[in-house]
């Protein structure tokens, strides 16, 4: 198994990877409620990445390559792009629905 394969599904293993000089990429679901872990879709919300340095304050990483950044879930992912664009070219969207199976 590769380890990026790794990083993205073992839960417990992502802050021993971050710890040890590494970023962490993933998109299960376990930090997405925390403030420090950061929500990016890179197209639409780079400016999600401010919370890095208080992230590797609060979790003692030392050096730039140690943090964790999680992706929303693929749904919102496929909402969010398209909307993104949408709203750039027309203004806000005030409602959206969408459903999923």
């Amino acid at each position: 198994m590769s380890l990026a394969r790794l990083i993205c599904q073992s839960n417990k293993h992502k802050t021993v990877f971050a710890k040890a000089s590494f970023p962490t990429f993933s998109n299960v679901k376990d930090h997405r409620q925390n403030p420090l872990v950061p929500l990016v879709v890179p197209t639409v919300n780079l400016s999600y990445l401010d919370p890095i340095p208080h992230q590797q304050k609060q979790h003692s990483y030392s050096g730039k390559g140690h943090f964790q950044i999680y992706d929303p879930n693929c749904v919102i992912i496929g909402l969010v792009i398209p909307s993104t664009a949408l709203e750039a070219k027309f203004g806000l969207i005030s409602q959206r629905s969408l459903v999923t199976l």
